[in-house]
């Protein structure tokens, strides 16, 4: 089965944009059909609809797509819950622009568990070009 890329793009207030966002993720090869939004909607809210059938679309392989941390959580025990969830299903999360010269993400999360309880540490991605 072929591992897919699925989109999750989120903007706080309803006069906001999420072009910027959508082609983000459209440059990191996410297809629109893939690409799952919450409009009008805080961060803090983890009943989010869009995020919802993002993470529901996502199948063991997948790697979730958006294009800074702060889109998908707020604070670090949200991000910390949501890397949990993705992780348990084998399916990664990616972040942020293209490095120029790859077609990978420049950075990937990486969930560190450590003795004291755990928490989220940003590495580069040992694939992609300095």
């Amino acid at each position: 089965m072929n591992e897919l890329l699925v989109g999750y793009a989120r903007v706080s207030t309803e006069q906001q944009d999420l072009t910027a966002q959508r082609d983000g993720l459209r440059a990191l090869g996410v297809g629109d059909d893939r690409i799952y939004v919450d409009h009008g909607l805080t961060g803090t809210n983890r009943d989010r609809p869009g995020l919802r059938l993002a993470l529901a679309a996502c199948r063991a392989g997948d790697t979730l797509v958006v294009t800074k941390l702060d889109r998908v959580a707020r604070s670090l025990p949200d991000a910390r819950d949501i890397l949990d969830e993705l992780t348990k299903r084998n399916v990664k999360l990616s972040l942020g622009r293209l490095n120029p010269r790859s077609d990978r993400p420049r950075r990937t999360v990486v969930v560190q568990r450590a003795r004291d309880g755990g928490g989220v540490r940003i590495r580069p991605d040992p694939h992609a070009h300095p």
